[in-house]
Formats: C-alpha cells, sequence, structure tokens
C-alpha cells in the first residue's frame, strides 16, 4: 500500500511493503533480492502519481474561482 501526505507545497509518498518468507532460506532471499526487484516498481508508481497530480493541479487551477480583486488572476497551485 501508499499513502501521500501533504508537505508544504510538495508531497511525501511512504510505500509499506509486507513480504512473508515461510523459511530462512526464503527469508534470506527475499531479504537480498526484494529491494531491487520492487524499486522499479516503486519509481514507476510516483511517476505515475507524479502525472496524476500534475493533470489534478491544472484541471484545479482551470476550476478555481476568478478573484473579485482582480478578475484575471487565479490563485496559484
Amino acid at each position: 500500500t501508499f499513502s501521500v501526505d501533504p508537505a508544504g507545497d510538495r508531497a511525501r509518498v511512504r510505500f509499506d511493503t509486507v513480504l512473508e518468507a515461510s523459511n530462512p532460506i526464503e527469508a534470506l532471499l527475499t531479504h537480498l533480492f526484494a529491494p531491487r526487484l520492487l524499486q522499479p516498481i516503486y519509481a514507476d508508481e510516483l511517476d505515475r502519481l507524479e502525472r496524476y497530480a500534475q493533470a489534478h493541479a491544472a484541471s484545479a487551477l482551470a476550476h478555481a474561482p476568478v478573484s473579485a480583486e482582480n478578475p484575471t488572476s487565479r490563485p496559484s497551485v
């Protein structure tokens, strides 16, 4: 699973992965190889989240109400 928490004008993404091994050999292999195998998956997911956030921010900005003080300005995202 993953969670996304606001951090100022950015966000912090946390991946939580639980890998269970049924014996010591499996545990050793998981410990040695899982980080290398999971890293590209996490990188891909971060790219997808970034694209989603960028699209969502652009959409929110396009639909933001116009400021009464300056009718041509919109709030920044």
